[in-house]
């Protein structure tokens, strides 16, 4: 998984989604940081999956355009992120709670390094793309 760039930026997401779980389960005390949590949780079980899947990807699962959704997730989730580390940092009255949102932070870069990434291998090799202005 980490011979690629794409394996080493998904090894930097799931870290980083652990840190911010492991900061944010400790002073877990209003909805915004159950969110974050919830943010923490599934951004690490979703980027686990597409781990597995990209380790196990033959040509079959190739033509099921896994890239495509990976786009998406990771752009959806980047702004989710983003969204939910702002108000982390605006209700933060404790350093984990501090620590936790500055994380947050760097995983949302994370996640625009990821999907610019995948958007410069996947998709813009592929010229008939939606995505690829002509």
């Amino acid at each position: 998984m980490c011979r690629t760039k794409d394996g080493v930026i998904n090894l930097v997401i799931l870290i980083f989604n652990i840190i911010n779980f492991a900061f944010i389960i400790t002073v877990v005390t209003r909805s915004a940081f159950f969110a974050f949590l919830m943010a923490s949780i599934l951004g690490f079980v979703i980027t686990g999956i597409f781990c597995v899947i990209n380790l196990f990807a033959n040509t079959e699962t190739k033509t099921l355009h896994w890239p495509e959704a990976e786009v998406v997730y990771t752009r959806i989730w980047l702004l989710y992120y983003f969204i939910v580390t702002i108000f982390v940092l605006s209700m933060a009255n404790h350093i984990l709670q501090i620590l936790a949102g500055i994380f947050g932070i760097l995983t949302a870069i994370a996640y625009v390094v990821k999907s610019h990434h995948l958007y410069i291998t996947h998709l813009a090799e592929e010229p008939n793309m939606v995505y690829v202005k002509q």
